[in-house]
């Protein structure tokens, strides 16, 4: 339900349903459930702050709201990885793929006010991601992006040829 009330822009009901997945997961105790719980609502947040600024209809203070909430969830979930591989509930290549999201999405909430923390992150994705992955292919263009941004052509290039 989050996920079709997400796609209609219906943001406080997508909101509840995430809300009540993370309860749900809390109550169980399921770790898995509760960093996917974390995910969705940090995605639910984002994709609020993407649309209300592609709609132009964003104030500085809710869109700066929005970041943080979603990173909060985001990085949220990031701890929980680190206690799934502790606790041996998920194998380490599954644990890699959920970093390499998580940091992907922590990195692209910060890619217009603070691009090097926006790298760091996405270069953390190239360490985390299984060589050929969507999720590395996507981390490398967008540091392709940020280093023709920066007029750093030498760099994008690097980056692109890793793409093809």
């Amino acid at each position: 339900m989050c996920d079709v009330n997400l796609e209609l822009q219906k943001y406080e009901e997508a909101l509840h349903h995430a809300m009540r997945y993370l309860e749900g997961s809390r109550d169980t105790k399921d770790l898995v459930e509760e960093q996917r719980a974390h995910v969705t609502i940090g995605r639910t947040y984002y994709q609020q702050l993407v649309d209300m600024v592609f709609a132009d209809e964003s104030d500085g203070e809710r869109v700066d709201n929005l970041r943080k909430l979603a990173a909060n969830h985001y990085t949220n979930a990031l701890k929980l990885t680190d206690t799934l591989r502790h606790q041996r509930l998920c194998l380490d290549r599954d644990i890699a793929e959920m970093q390499a999201g998580l940091y992907y999405n922590i990195g692209l909430l910060y890619r217009e006010i603070q691009p090097d923390f926006c790298k760091s992150y996405l270069e953390k994705v190239l360490g985390k991601a299984a060589r050929g992955s969507d999720i590395q292919q996507m981390a490398f263009m967008e540091l392709v992006d940020i280093a023709i941004g920066e007029a750093d052509l030498a760099q994008a290039q690097k980056y692109a040829e890793q793409v093809l």
